[in-house]
């Protein structure tokens, strides 16, 4: 696919969130999608690296809501966030202001925005973003991320992840079917936007695949540190 054609797609998926914040909102207070589990986990894998101040870039950060609640101490934050919408970006000033943290949000895609970024990152985070893409973006992202890290820093990444071998149609097909058992708030037009953008936008990894694609670029441990026991979610940290 030409590359414009791609971020035209790639806008066009993220609609859902420009046009209905309150259907995102909504999933992140009923924890449809384990919200709060994510930061129980990037809590825990963030102290790894605390220290008196701390360098974190989130690409497709959204309103950086996961991050916000997991980093809640006396730390000096320099935040960094990239997303495609200017729309997420200002809810994520909203809710990062009040903490003090020393904000850089910089709307683009992460494709171009993260080559113009200087290294010496203690964490790059990628929260729900990189299952739009296919495993040869993902790839050239995670090789761009490497040589931003300090000698002792990570990568994280919570997303969706397939169970091994489950194809891409079949691991669809099983979360929207729990989406449609269980996502009981939801009104049946916010149930047909996630179906389309679900079937439109989403391509997860398996957690093997996820690693194979971390080996190739050279990163040296790739592990699950979290995994939902209805295997759709995961957080998965690089080294």
């Amino acid at each position: 696919m030409h590359t414009t054609t791609f971020f035209r797609k790639q806008e066009a998926g993220l609609q859902i969130f420009v046009k209905g914040w309150e259907l995102y909102q909504k999933i992140i207070e009923c924890n449809y999608m384990k919200h709060h589990e994510v930061v129980t986990a990037l809590r825990s894998a963030l102290a790894e690296v605390a220290k008196e101040s701390l360098s974190i870039v989130e690409v497709g950060c959204g309103d950086a809501y996961a991050v916000g609640e997991a980093l809640n101490g006396e730390q000096t934050i320099e935040y960094t966030g990239v997303d495609m919408s200017q729309h997420a970006l200002d809810h994520a000033r909203k809710n990062l202001m009040p903490r003090g943290w020393q904000l850089d949000l910089r709307v683009g895609n992460m494709f171009e925005v993260v080559p113009r970024l200087e290294a010496g990152i203690d964490v790059v985070l990628a929260g729900y973003s990189l299952h739009h893409f296919g495993s040869d973006r993902k790839e050239i992202l995670l090789q761009r991320f490497r040589p931003l890290l300090n000698p002792n820093g990570k990568v994280i990444i919570y997303d969706l992840f397939r169970r091994e071998k489950e194809s891409r149609e079949d691991y669809l097909e099983r979360l929207l079917q729990s989406c449609r058992e269980s996502w009981n708030e939801m009104s049946d037009e916010q149930m047909e936007q996630i179906h389309e953008h679900v079937r439109e936008n989403d391509h997860p990894e398996s957690l093997q695949s996820m690693k194979q694609l971390a080996d190739h670029s050279g990163y040296d441990r790739c592990e699950c540190v979290y995994r939902d026991e209805d295997e759709f979610y995961g957080v998965v940290e690089m080294e």
